[in-house]
């Protein structure tokens, strides 16, 4: 009886697989994103991703499913048709989600946090799957076997924050019961794009059709009983943690950090000792760059002297290093010196060249309209040329703004300008620091979107010239648009200031000649 129910079941459901357009394939696709993904099918949103809104030709935002999550709309999801959005139960989940969306250093910080993962948490990189969002971000996924405690998942979030140094908004958890995740294998609403699956060290495409059904789970009891087996060890070496930075992530070493390396070096290496409290991760890097670099120093030669120094400044001043183990403080050092030599990261000086602006960033200064925003905008240009790595990044502090302008720009007038340069498509704040937050002591990552070159034409802006030391940056700027109009014939001020603008040059050309 039972059996002729069964075979009953399975002809209906075939039955309607064929109404819905659900073939062998597409059967056996549904069946395991189920599977992998969904606890919950009483709560979920959809997208209709071919439908538009008539009068702004923008395509429709999810709205809350009805019912049940049917197989025929997630077999419509999978088909490109829709796109679903799932929950996770209020206290469990089959699945965690880090949803990287960092904009264009997504990719960057994606392969960080897999690293994050495998070294400090010891996952194993099999059980590490990533998707592509179909826009700019990622989403490192862990599948589990059974159905894992949301409070377990995010302490151990919390973990990966404090270890990896991102915040919550740049490094989000999905799913929750209130916060929903799309699920693969569809498109992207804004690009059209697919949200594929991506190899977890190249991050390029994964082409293998049957790669989804390949995925392994992680052992949820076992996965619990190591992390909490660890979880003091990672907590004791980041506790109290001032000014947390991504170990292996060479991007997050300003200008600021570089110069105060610079220094104090030589007084670290002869007393063996570090200066100042929250300063040994950054010495830490910046000094096993200087000893590979420069003194040619081993690998093993470079932990030696760098486990000295941090022990010896523990032993001595033991304030200045917030990690109170003295095993895991040899841990962090040694670790940091491999990933130096493994990643090969190079020692850079912050020594200020002399850079050149040509004509055509002369005009860029000039179309803007108000002077301030002329003075920070040359101030970003110059700080770019001296400064940039081989993507056109650089840093800058609030801080350090203030102090390139005599004090006359103050962070809520900075912050104004920089929204406007950014309007303006002069300028990308690539990681927020002092952005929003208008706090100066933090640097931000920027980029000059105009055409920015280190030719050695145009007019001369010597070394000396817009740093911290700047008596008065107006000054330097008005003295550039002189000697720009000097050097250009076609270029005439008075096309482009304003009259007291003018007023200020004639002025300044005045008090120049009776010098």
């Amino acid at each position: 009886m039972n059996k002729q129910k069964n075979m009953k079941e399975k002809k209906d459901y075939k039955e309607n697989d064929m109404k819905y357009g659900i073939d062998e394939r597409l059967r056996l696709e549904v069946d395991v994103l189920k599977d992998l993904y969904l606890s919950t099918f009483d709560r979920f949103l959809i997208q209709n991703t071919k439908h538009k809104n008539f009068k702004t030709g923008d395509k429709l935002g999810y709205r809350k499913g009805n019912g049940y999550l049917t197989d025929y709309q997630i077999a419509e999801h999978l088909k490109c048709n829709k796109t679903i959005a799932f929950f996770s139960k209020p206290f469990s989940t089959k699945v965690m989600i880090l949803d990287i969306d960092t904009e264009d250093s997504a990719a960057e910080d994606t392969k960080y946090l897999i690293n994050i993962l495998v070294k400090y948490f010891q996952v194993e990189s099999k059980y590490i799957y990533v998707t592509f969002s179909g826009y700019k971000g990622y989403h490192i996924t862990l599948f589990f076997d059974n159905e894992i405690g949301m409070d377990f998942i995010k302490s151990f979030y919390e973990d990966i924050l404090l270890v990896s140094g991102f915040n919550k908004k740049q490094v989000e958890l999905r799913p929750l019961h209130t916060n929903a995740c799309k699920l693969p294998l569809s498109i992207h609403n804004v690009t059209d794009e697919k949200c594929v699956f991506v190899d977890n060290i190249t991050l390029e495409p994964i082409l293998d059709e049957d790669y989804i059904f390949k995925i392994q789970k992680i052992d949820r009891a076992a996965f619990k009983k190591h992390i909490k087996s660890i979880k003091h060890i990672i907590v004791e070496e980041y506790k109290d943690f001032t000014d947390v930075r991504k170990a292996t992530h060479s991007s997050t070493l300003s200008v600021e950090d570089k110069q105060y390396f610079e220094r104090n070096y030589q007084t670290i290496l002869d007393t063996k000792m570090l200066l100042h409290k929250s300063t040994r991760n950054n010495v830490t890097h910046l000094m096993s760059r200087y000893l590979k670099d420069v003194l040619n120093y081993s690998e093993s030669e470079c932990i030696d002297l760098l486990l000295e120094i941090v022990l010896n400044t523990k032993k001595h001043a033991p304030d200045l290093i917030s990690i109170n183990n003295i095993e895991s403080l040899k841990k962090v050092t040694i670790n940091t010196v491999k990933d130096t030599y493994k990643y090969n990261y190079k020692f850079s000086s912050t020594t200020r060249n002399n850079v050149y602006i040509n004509l055509q960033e002369i005009k860029d200064i000039l179309a803007l309209k108000d002077f301030k925003c002329k003075v920070l905008y040359l101030c970003f240009l110059v700080q770019s040329k001296r400064y940039k790595d081989s993507d056109g990044n650089f840093f800058i502090s609030y801080k350090q703004l203030q102090s390139m302008s005599n004090q006359k720009l103050n962070e809520k007038t900075i912050s104004k300008y920089i929204k406007e340069l950014v309007r303006l498509k002069y300028l990308k704040v690539v990681k927020r620091g002092g952005y929003y937050s208008i706090n100066p002591l933090f640097s931000s990552t920027y980029k000059i979107l105009k055409n920015n070159n280190k030719a050695n034409r145009g007019i001369l802006i010597e070394k000396n010239k817009f740093n911290n030391d700047s008596y008065d940056l107006q000054l330097d700027v008005i003295q550039l648009l002189v000697d720009a109009e000097n050097e250009y014939k076609t270029l005439d001020l008075k096309e482009h200031l304003k009259i007291s603008e003018l007023r200020r040059v004639k002025n300044y050309i005045k008090e120049r000649r009776i010098a």
